[in-house]
């Protein structure tokens, strides 16, 4: 699978916080990893077939970025990239996610081991810290859960390692699909864990006890019937993957669906919303 590379100069990012405007903006039309360079510049990175010069053109000029870089990387020099950029996570003195060659950290209750690989969701990004935040304070023992667009797997191991009886995880990509797999295996998980390449299409009903979804604004509004549908009576959604402005939209659209708003936490910017489901 090939990438194409996304490179923004740093004269278009005046502070933290217009960065993640940039993200979740290119999150809206299919990016799905973002790095720093060392020369400060930010690099998105979106699947080949998922790439539509239109909609990045249209995305960068509301923007007012007139000013970047399109580049296709082989398949080789990814993990070499990647690898360069991924640092140890530890989240709330509880949780430590690193790499295999990560040595000398300090030692938590749960670590999670995984190869820097090409997939969203190794913990760094703001949205899956904050769901991986409040897995680390939920109840999930014996529970049926879902990881929507889980990336890497990394919210779905957090779930089994909680005492979760099983977790689900989708994603559309195939190379996600794949990390979720090797990562449950690797961090002794897999028997808990069944990954799926696929969209909504593939949720069951009324089967989940929890519903993790961290994915972005666009797609949360158009699944969150399929959401209602998944899980049980008085079940629980938690959704990431947007900007703290887009809180307001989601929520509408929760409650339309069935859902009363429970609460609401941030971290730069981003924003996680638990939701209940009425009946």
């Amino acid at each position: 699978m090939q990438y194409y590379e996304l490179t923004i100069p740093l004269q278009f990012i005046s502070s933290e916080e217009q960065k993640d405007i940039i993200i979740a903006t290119l999150a809206e039309v299919g990016f799905e990893s973002f790095s720093d360079s060392e020369n400060g510049n930010l690099c998105a990175y979106i699947q080949q077939k998922m790439y539509n010069e239109q909609a990045v053109k249209a995305a960068l000029g509301e923007l007012q970025i007139a000013q970047y870089e399109v580049n296709l990387i082989p398949d080789q020099n990814w993990n070499t990239l990647w690898e360069s950029n991924f640092e140890p996570i530890v989240v709330d003195e509880q949780l430590t996610i690193r790499a295999p060659f990560h040595n000398n950290l300090p030692k938590t209750e749960m670590e999670i081991v995984m190869e820097p690989k090409m997939a969203f969701g190794t913990g760094h990004h703001e949205t899956t810290y904050l769901c991986t935040q409040y897995l680390l304070n939920a109840d999930v023992k014996n529970k049926e859960v879902l990881d929507m667009g889980c990336g890497t797997g990394v919210l779905a191991m957090v779930a089994a390692m909680r005492g979760a009886a099983h977790a689900d995880a989708i994603d559309i990509d195939e190379w996600s699909y794949q990390s979720t797999i090797e990562n449950a295996e690797r961090n002794g998980v897999a028997d808990k864990i069944t990954a799926l390449c696929g969209d909504a299409a593939l949720i069951p009903q009324g089967k989940y006890h929890l519903v993790l979804a961290n994915i972005n604004r666009n797609i949360l509004l158009q699944d969150m019937p399929r959401y209602a549908a998944a899980l049980k009576p008085c079940g629980t959604l938690v959704v990431s993957g947007i900007y703290t402005t887009d809180v307001e939209t989601v929520t509408e659209c929760a409650i339309k669906n069935g859902f009363k708003f429970v609460e609401q936490k941030e971290r730069n910017g981003w924003a996680v919303v638990k939701f209940e489901k009425l009946t």
